[in-house]
C-alpha cells in the first residue's frame, strides 16, 4: 500500500531534519567526550533542540502506528541529546564545587 503524498513529504522533511540533528549530536558528543564544554558545544545543543522542535511539527502529521519507526528514531535522537546534556551538567556541577 502506497503512502499518501503528504505522509511521504512529511517523512522526507523529517529525514532531512533527523540527519542534521544526528550530525550535530555526533559533533556534540565528540566535544563532550573531550570535555570541551565551551560555546561550540552550547551552540550544537541549541541547534539540536531547534531541530527536534522542528521534528515535532512533522511528527504531528504522521500516523502513530504506521510511522512507528519514525517516532522511535526521533526518540533515540532525544535520548542522545539527554545523554550529552547529562555529561555537560555533571561537568558544570563539578566545576562549581571546585570554585
Amino acid at each position: 500500500m502506497e503512502q499518501p503524498a503528504t505522509s511521504r513529504i512529511s517523512r522526507m522533511e523529517l529525514a532531512s531534519r533527523a540527519d542534521l540533528c544526528a550530525s550535530a549530536l555526533v559533533q556534540a558528543r565528540q566535544l563532550a567526550t573531550r570535555r570541551d564544554f565551551g560555546p561550540r558545544l552550547d551552540g550544537l545543543i541549541a541547534q539540536t533542540f531547534d531541530l527536534l522542535d522542528d521534528t515535532d511539527e512533522v511528527l504531528i502529521r504522521l500516523h502513530p502506528h504506521r510511522d512507528h519507526d519514525v517516532f522511535a528514531h526521533v526518540t533515540a535522537l532525544r535520548r542522545q541529546l539527554e545523554a550529552i546534556q547529562s555529561l555537560v551538567s555533571d561537568e558544570k556541577r563539578s566545576h562549581y564545587r571546585r570554585a
